[in-house]
């Protein structure tokens, strides 16, 4: 005897099927992520002038007429300098539309140093904003003063050698489909502006001038790890690095020396205070120095590196911040910071690990 299986319906099936076009439109909202609104970011930091939400204050210390915030400047503890104006035509560069669009090649143009990192372009190949991301270890690298016979100057090498034909060099020096989009008037522009205003740009050249006035064949610059307090101004000539004849000892008590002739590159310490204006000239353009270890609070305390790149990302009334305009670059700067302050933790781990021990079996009996 054959036995007919019963036929059941498409919506008893299942449910929680939808029945309406309607039903379905409330089932697919309900599953995306709630929004909230915390309001404009309009309100100021006391101490630093830097911008929040209301939401970020400090609860501790906060009432609601009046509140508190420490992520910036840590109660007005750290000071740290910006230029007190920049160009009107740098800050104008900014708002070309063009020239954001290719703000990475720009840079990486007229970098007096190397970016190493394993970057991952696949993230950006869907639909979306742009992400920048890497895997392993970011390393700066800094090469000699002279470029190689074969192939050519690169980096700092492209404002010492070849000044006839500086823009084509830099043009030519960049590879990928966005070459063709690059604007040889913009770099011209900051090929005039970073050799008259970038200290560290006018330190190298006067190296260079200064060497074959004297026909040097080989010298080398010194970058001081320790430069003077510019906190209230921008670095004056001769304060961030002197040129070095001959076979001169004291050389190698410094960080970072640039030799005329040298063979592979050198990694740049993330303690020096070269590390990130020479990587980003665009976000750095009068060569102010970087974090260093030097850099103390009001209360003589030291700035730790989380402090200072925190002091750095924040907008704030009345200054314009080439590093919160950058866009992309802006990623890559925050990616670059991130490692640093990793990094620092690491060095601070493995320099004072007796006191960590000490602090972790205290009260352990045996």
């Amino acid at each position: 005897m054959a036995v007919q299986a019963k036929r059941t319906s498409p919506a008893a099936t299942s449910s929680y099927a939808p029945r309406s076009r309607r039903s379905r439109h409330l089932a697919f909202f309900s599953g995306l992520p709630h929004y909230v609104d915390s309001g404009d970011c309009t309100w100021v930091c006391e101490f630093c002038g830097a911008y929040f939400w209301y939401v970020e204050r400090v609860l501790k210390f906060s009432t609601p007429a009046h509140p508190r915030y420490s992520h910036c400047c840590q109660d007005g503890g750290v000071v740290l300098p910006y230029p007190s104006a920049f160009a009107p035509q740098f800050v104008a560069l900014y708002q070309n539309l063009n020239f954001m669009k290719d703000i990475m090649a720009y840079n990486s143009m007229f970098s007096m140093s190397s970016f190493g990192a394993n970057v991952d372009e696949v993230v950006n190949h869907d639909r979306g904003p742009y992400v920048f991301k890497i895997s392993g270890q970011i390393s700066h690298r800094i090469g000699s003063l002279s470029p190689d016979p074969i192939k050519g100057p690169r980096f700092l090498q492209l404002y010492l050698f070849d000044l006839e034909h500086e823009v084509q060099n830099r043009l030519r020096a960049i590879d990928g489909p966005r070459k063709r989009d690059l604007d040889s008037d913009i770099v011209q522009f900051l090929v005039t502006f970073l050799g008259a205003n970038n200290e560290y740009v006018r330190t190298f050249k006067t190296a260079k001038l200064m060497a074959d006035e004297s026909n040097l064949d080989f010298y080398a610059v010194r970058l001081f790890n320790n430069v003077a307090d510019c906190r209230y101004g921008l670095p004056s000539p001769g304060s961030l690095g002197c040129i070095v004849s001959g076979d001169d000892t004291t050389c190698t008590t410094y960080d970072i020396v640039v030799f005329s002739h040298s063979g592979r590159p050198q990694r740049i310490s993330k303690l020096h205070p070269s590390y990130m204006p020479l990587q980003y000239p665009l976000l750095f353009p009068y060569g102010e120095e970087g974090w260093s270890p030097r850099l103390k609070m009001g209360n003589r305390r030291g700035v730790t590196v989380n402090m200072y790149y925190a002091y750095y990302i924040h907008a704030r009334q009345h200054i314009w911040s080439p590093i919160l305009n950058s866009s992309r670059l802006f990623q890559q700067y925050l990616v670059d910071a991130y490692t640093c302050i990793e990094e620092s933790r690491l060095d601070y781990i493995t320099k004072h690990q007796s006191n960590l021990r000490c602090d972790y079996v205290s009260g352990v009996g045996f």
